[in-house]
């Protein structure tokens, strides 16, 4: 039986929380939080059909003997996206969210040997805070390419992954060659994305599905190959990658590219390493 953390209970926490009751083998959730939202932790004892554990936690210390930390506290930016036509919104969440990521890291500094799914946008710069704050036993991961690979599946109609930046410069791999068909496969996921921001100011369904998918791999032990942001240390950042995962076992996975795929995947490297430049605390 396993334990798991959640650290926020925002909008992406919430959906986390629901999802997580699903699964037997899940003996106790802990929710960590400035705010509760103490409604919905009551109404999620409707649906707790498993009996499992659900314990609100005040410090962050109390939560680290997760078998599983899952961190989504960040600042709500509906407000600040919601009816503006924004190029480039993990930008903005990024002035935000890191100095959230600082508190929590700190909060969580003596945890080893757990595995860590990061949600707190920007996927990229949060998960390498962890990275290189954290104990290195610990397996970090961030959520989001494989969020972009179901919108790539679905708004385009093709069956490949989307790597790279989980931002402006998302990466598609195995649809095809040319770099100008890859670009406009890029900007209808974008502009997909962006249509839903200014119209209400966040994304949920989408979110909820491939959180879903993800989790029914690591508690129902299914054979899942899906891109997650991971740390590769001959660049020294986090980056969606294409992994495999299976329960609690998550491996990288090599990746053939085609000249343009590399050609796309520099450029969101060196996207990524910038933001590092001007935003490491």
């Amino acid at each position: 039986m396993k334990k798991v953390g959640v650290i926020g209970f925002g909008r992406i926490g919430r959906i986390i929380s629901k999802i997580l009751l699903s699964y037997g083998s899940i003996r106790e959730i802990k929710i960590n939080s400035l705010d509760y939202d103490y409604a919905y932790l009551e109404e999620l004892e409707h649906i707790n059909s498993n009996k499992t554990r659900i314990t609100p936690v005040k410090k962050l210390m109390n939560i680290i003997d997760s078998d599983l930390l899952v961190v989504c506290a960040g600042q709500d930016h509906a407000k600040l996206l919601k009816g503006r036509d924004i190029e480039d919104e993990w930008a903005i969440e990024l002035n935000n969210n890191l100095r959230i990521i600082a508190d929590i890291a700190g909060g969580i500094k003596n945890i080893k040997n757990k595995t860590i799914l990061v949600y707190t946008n920007p996927i990229d710069i949060t998960s390498l805070y962890f990275h290189d704050h954290l104990d290195k036993s610990n397996g970090i991961y961030g959520f989001g390419a494989n969020l972009d690979t179901l919108r790539l599946n679905n708004l385009v109609g093709k069956k490949g992954y989307i790597i790279g930046e989980h931002g402006k410069t998302i990466v598609p791999v195995g649809i095809s060659d040319q770099k100008e068909k890859l670009l406009k496969t890029r900007k209808i996921i974008l502009d997909s994305v962006r249509k839903i921001t200014k119209a209400r100011g966040f994304t949920s369904v989408s979110v909820e599905h491939a959180s879903r998918i993800l989790f029914d791999a690591i508690f129902l032990n299914k054979d899942l190959t899906v891109p997650l942001s991971c740390f590769h240390e001959k660049q020294n950042i986090f980056i969606g990658s294409l992994c495999r995962v299976m329960g609690f076992k998550i491996t990288q996975k090599k990746l053939r590219l085609n000249k343009a795929e590399k050609q796309m995947f520099e450029e969101s490297v060196g996207k990524i390493k910038a933001l590092v430049k001007t935003t490491r605390l």
